[in-house]
């Protein structure tokens, strides 16, 4: 036994709570020389510029400072090429006269694919992303075109509209084998905003063996939060459970949760799930897809960076393919206020 102040810097203390760590650690910061760095980090290809003006503002009145951020640091990150802003007017990010006066870095090496072993899938993304299409790039989706009737069960589908998707996913259900459950949401007045701002489905139609992706976050700590990926391995209507496995092979007993849309009474209960023999590009824009991505190039993809997004899913060029090409074209949309940040940063 020995008294708290007698134990060495270079020691770890260690406690049962959470809380007790967090204050121990926020006491001991104030007792070493010099500044104090407050470090924040953010993916910020998804924000519009008027959110980082609010941000400085946010930051100067909790710091209590007339510094910029209020003297924090921030560390501003993302992918410019994948999909902007839903309502982005234009209006980006790196627009904001803070971000113009700030260090900017551009990281060249991928963490989805092997540089060793994916050079082809790499030089391909790399091209997309700056909307190169070169014959390289018609070559690659011409090599990796096929039926969609031969598409490996275990790879998912990706559209840029959520019809197809609906469409696909509720054609594939009949196909399992067993009793279909649908599972009926427990709802409170406004039922068409509930569909649009919760996310959860109004009947939710599961079979056992079927591939469903979480909504929400239901365990953080434990990877099961949202747009991860398993399979319905029961289904219990009674007792309000769905049990799910997911890719590490971790069974979890899903419960319905309670979404209510702000200032509202409007509510709805649902088990946070749903298909995913197929999904929309904007569903799994921060997935990785080590089992497949098939691509559908049947309809445009009416929104800036859909392609590459959907490209960029998977790890290898084996397991990347694309069908339904309709008119022997993909049709897909840009933004030369975007590509010419990327480029001139690149540069």
């Amino acid at each position: 036994m020995t008294d708290n102040n007698q134990i060495p810097d270079h020691v770890m203390e260690l406690y049962p709570q959470n809380e007790a760590v967090d204050e121990y650690n926020q006491s001991r910061i104030v007792e070493y020389p010099g500044s104090e760095a407050r470090l924040i980090a953010m993916d910020v290809a998804i924000i519009l510029r008027r959110l980082v003006d609010l941000m400085d503002d946010v930051m100067r009145r909790v710091c209590v400072s007339d510094q910029v951020f209020g003297g924090a640091m921030f560390i501003f990150f993302g992918d410019m090429g994948q999909l902007p802003p839903v309502r982005n007017e234009n209006q980006f990010f790196f627009q904001n006269s803070y971000i113009q006066d700030a260090t900017m870095y551009t990281l060249n090496e991928p963490v989805r694919q092997s540089i060793t072993e994916q050079p082809e899938l790499i030089a391909f993304l790399n091209s997309v992303r700056l909307y190169d299409f070169n014959d390289n790039v018609l070559v690659f989706i011409r090599d990796h075109m096929t039926d969609n009737n031969q598409i490996p069960d275990h790879v998912m589908e990706l559209y840029p509209q959520n019809e197809a998707v609906d469409e696909y996913n509720q054609s594939r259900i009949v196909e399992y084998p067993g009793s279909e459950a649908r599972l009926i949401a427990m709802d409170v007045v406004n039922i068409l905003r509930l569909d649009k701002e919760t996310e959860l489905l109004q009947v939710l139609r599961l079979k056992v063996g079927v591939k469903v992706m979480l909504v929400s976050n239901i365990d953080v700590a434990s990877g099961w939060v949202n747009g991860c990926t398993g399979t319905v391995v029961s289904i219990d209507e009674k007792l309000g459970i769905v049990s799910v496995r997911n890719e590490r092979n971790e069974i979890r007993a899903i419960q319905r949760i309670t979404r209510t849309i702000f200032r509202t009474e409007n509510s709805r209960a649902q088990f946070p799930l749903r298909l995913v023999s197929a999904g929309t590009v904007h569903r799994v824009q921060s997935l990785t897809l080590p089992t497949g991505v098939a691509i559908s190039l049947g309809r445009p993809f009416d929104s800036f960076g859909q392609f590459y997004v959907a490209c960029s899913r998977a790890t290898r060029a084996d397991n990347l393919y694309f069908f339904q090409s309709a008119y022997n074209r993909v049709m897909i949309a840009e933004n030369n206020v975007i590509l010419d940040f990327i480029i001139n940063l690149r540069q």
